[in-house]
């Protein structure tokens, strides 16, 4: 009895069901090219797209020379930036123990170039003031006035060497008093500084959850109000050492004149003829050089520098914590203390445990101060790329724990691109080398067009001689193997290019992911094959052609599954092991597997079925390629009852009498034996029961002919004894 198939019963819902999918991934591509301008062809790799390379020459910070080990680590490093960034197939290798390549596929931004060329050294520096980003002309005092955001208030900021104007502003007392032009710069860049910390700063908060902190603090400062929270997924890894407790001397930090107290460490501002302050003010963010950034900076002094995006310029206090104090970074959206989940993300950090210490004496200490020196900078090769405050409820204990969490202002909340921007540059900041770029070139993809061609060439006479084969093997099943790779096809184009969108995955084809695609043919073309061979083995044994199908396909299925189960495993474990272009290759493998379980289950066996109906195949027409008699089932027949017998056409002769005798003897060699016992009693496979059917459907053949030869032989003897 055939086993019971509910796609039997519901082809056209299967058929249907896969008509919608291509419907929606092909709505979705529709809606990204039209809305977001998102490309309707799959991504192509260096090897076929061209792209740019880079030969870096590395260097160490400390002028030591360059090891293996470290180079292995920087190209890691690269490797893992890259990836971060939504970049797939780029290609870096080392080249003579000495350079670095990277190949980058089509034409790079300016960000993915940065996460190359640049040695992305990450420090944190305390801020002591921020101003406009342009030239300045104020000196010590001035800025000293405005760098606790309180410009209009003289008796904070004046010290012996200095006197306040009307409007607040402190001037040096030795500037000359008919410098009317320099008092007018001077009060604008009071102006300006006031400004730049009036505008309300990211804000850290602790990552770990208390009882304070979820009762709340009424004692917040003012810069942590209405936050935003961002998150991104990165993680740090180590350039060098933590700074030791000189860095953070009152020594290297204070002055008599200085109004800061002894307390504030690096936060304290520097001596009033410090030539940092000249520095600072001729500092200008407004020119791309100073945009650059450098590693050159000393990580024991105040240090003048611009922020990435050039809005404002920063006077740093000394290193504190160095970007291998982070352990790991990540972006998420921001959750309440009661639980609930925001709609602004967050960046939250977890720090080593030395760096965990660092940290929570330093927000300890800055908590206390005004703005903007309770802002704690993060410094990426020398530019501020975020400058957090700390909420003066930390002022008793620090951030402790560990952990901590930076949120957006009201004014500037993160967005998901900006806080897994701030992640990434947080846990890959670290990179103990430094890079001399000794080429940067255009690479050609005319070799890999040519390539590419052949390639496409290749699949198509692959395609042809899968297709040959079918229709000289199955006849006008062979339409539907062409119909089942053309769907195939179909769903493997529209995939790939949804994958190949940036804010997907970023795939990228190159010629080994082609390769697998062409691969990819003849594992859907070997389900054909044992779709249909099991068919005809069920027609062979005497089924009608419907319950060949039920019973075909629930063997076919098992050993279809159990193939396509194999390969998907090696794909798996070939993409884990693989690098470069060998991990295209293990993808398309996966996919187009995971395309043909799709396909074989919603497309050719629902297929099969609703053409089974059909007479041209139900009646074995001998193009349907499954007709009795091409399968060689005229040499035995399927009689009900487990009775096998000849035809009746062998045993068809001239005398009726002889061919009803022979007809009987057939039967009566035959009918006893049943599909599922020997003669001795014992069950036999579905191989013995053809064999034994063989055997005595030759051997009612054998006496057919021994009975016409004896008859023959009787008729001579007659008519010779007639003669």
């Amino acid at each position: 009895m055939a086993s019971t198939n509910h796609t039997k019963h519901h082809p056209v819902r299967k058929l249907v069901s896969l008509l919608v999918l291509v419907l929606v991934v092909a709505g979705i591509l529709a809606t990204g090219y039209l809305a977001k301008g998102q490309s309707l062809a799959p991504g192509l790799a260096i090897d076929l797209a061209g792209g740019r390379q880079f030969i870096l020459t590395p260097k160490t910070t400390t002028g030591a020379a360059v090891t293996q080990s470290d180079l292995d680590q920087a190209i890691a490093i690269i490797r893992q930036r890259i990836d971060a960034s939504g970049v797939s197939e780029a290609e870096i290798t080392s080249q003579g123990g000495t350079n670095i390549v990277v190949a980058l596929p089509g034409e790079p931004s300016d960000e993915t170039r940065d996460l190359v060329t640049k040695s992305a050294l990450m420090r944190f520096r305390p801020v002591l003031t921020i101003a406009d980003p342009g030239v300045t002309t104020t000196t010590k005092a001035e800025d000293s006035a405005t760098a606790d955001g309180t410009a209009d208030d003289t008796d904070q900021t004046a010290t012996d060497d200095q006197t306040a104007t009307e409007d607040g502003t402190a001037t040096d007392s030795g500037a000359s008093s008919d410098s009317g032009s320099d008092d007018a710069k001077t009060d604008d860049k009071a102006a300006g500084v006031a400004e730049q910390a009036a505008i309300e700063p990211a804000s850290f908060t602790t990552g770990v959850k208390t009882a304070g902190d979820t009762a709340g603090d009424d004692a917040t400062s003012d810069t942590s109000n209405g936050t935003d929270s961002a998150v991104t997924d990165d993680t740090v890894p180590a350039d060098g050492a933590t700074t030791d407790d000189s860095t953070t001397s009152d020594d290297s930090t204070t002055s008599d004149d200085s109004t800061t107290t002894a307390d504030e460490g690096a936060s304290a501002l520097p001596a009033d003829d410090d030539p940092i302050w000249q520095t600072f003010a001729d500092l200008d963010c407004t020119q791309a050089a100073s945009l650059q950034g450098t590693n050159d900076d000393d990580p024991d002094e105040p240090f003048a520098t611009c922020a990435s995006d050039g809005t404002a310029k920063y006077l740093l206090g000394p290193v504190e914590i160095q970007g291998s104090d982070i352990a790991t970074a990540s972006s998420s959206l921001e959750t309440t203390d009661s639980g609930q989940t925001l709609n602004s993300w967050q960046v939250n950090m977890t720090f080593t445990s030395e760096g965990g210490t660092l940290f929570a004496e330093v927000t300890k200490r800055i908590a206390g101060l005004d703005s903007p020196r309770n802002q704690f900078a993060m410094v990426l090769d020398g530019l501020v790329i975020s400058a957090p405050s700390v909420e003066s409820k930390f002022s008793s204990s620090g951030i402790t724990g560990g952990q901590a969490v930076i949120t957006g202002s009201s004014a500037d909340p993160f967005t998901r691109q900006s806080a897994t921007t701030l992640a990434n540059q947080l846990k890959f900041g670290a990179l103990p080398l430094t890079f001399e770029i000794q080429s940067d070139q255009q690479i050609s993809a005319t070799l890999g067009s040519e390539q590419l061609e052949k390639g496409l060439i290749a699949g198509a006479i692959g395609m042809l001689l899968v297709l040959i084969y079918a229709l000289f093997q199955y006849r006008v099943l062979g339409l539907v193997v062409m119909a089942s790779l053309a769907v195939a096809a179909v769903l493997a184009y529209l995939t790939v290019t949804l994958l190949s969108w940036p804010s997907v995955l970023g795939m990228r084809l190159s010629l080994a992911a082609i390769a697998g695609l062409i691969v990819s043919i003849g594992i859907t073309a070997d389900s054909f094959v044992v779709y249909f061979e099991r068919i005809k083995d069920e027609l062979r044994d005497g089924r009608p052609l419907d319950a060949a199908l039920d019973t075909g396909w629930d063997r076919a299925k098992r050993t279809i599954l159990a193939s396509d189960a194999v390969n998907f495993a090696a794909a798996i474990v070939l993409y884990q092991l693989a690098v470069g272009g060998v991990k295209g290759f293990a993808f398309m493998l996966g996919l187009t597997t995971l395309i043909d379980v799709i396909l074989i289950f919603w497309f050719t066996h629902p297929l099969m079925v609703l053409l089974a109906k059909r007479p041209f195949f139900y009646e074995g027409h001998p193009w349907s390629g499954l007709d009795p008699r091409k399968l060689g089932v005229e040499m035995v027949q399927y009689r009900g009852r487990g009775k096998f017998g000849k035809p009746k056409s062998i045993a068809d002769t001239k005398d009726p009498e002889h061919a009803a005798n022979a007809d009987a003897d057939a039967d009566a060699a035959v009918a006893p034996v049943s599909r599922s016992a020997s003669p001795k009693g014992e069950r036999m496979t579905i191989a013995e029961r053809r064999a034994l059917a063989q055997k005595q459907a030759e051997a009612t053949v054998a006496t057919a002919e021994t009975d016409d030869k004896d008859s023959t032989g009787s008729d001579d003897s007659s008519e010779n004894g007639e003669k």
